[in-house]
């Protein structure tokens, strides 16, 4: 994890939610590979298409 000790749940206290970037990325590929989904974004659109390419 890329934040220090205590931040997600210092966070969490505060009502913020903390949304770490690499798991994030994993649940869009996840569902890219699924193969069922289609995002409008440009970003998230490559995200899916580079899942895919590396799962073939």
């Amino acid at each position: 994890m890329g934040l220090k000790p205590g931040v997600p749940e210092a966070a969490r206290e505060l009502g913020v939610e903390v949304w770490l970037l690499p798991d994030l990325m994993q649940e869009i590929a996840a569902e890219g590979r699924k193969g069922n989904s289609y995002f409008g974004d440009d970003t998230l659109r490559t995200i899916t298409l580079f899942a895919r390419g590396i799962s073939a």
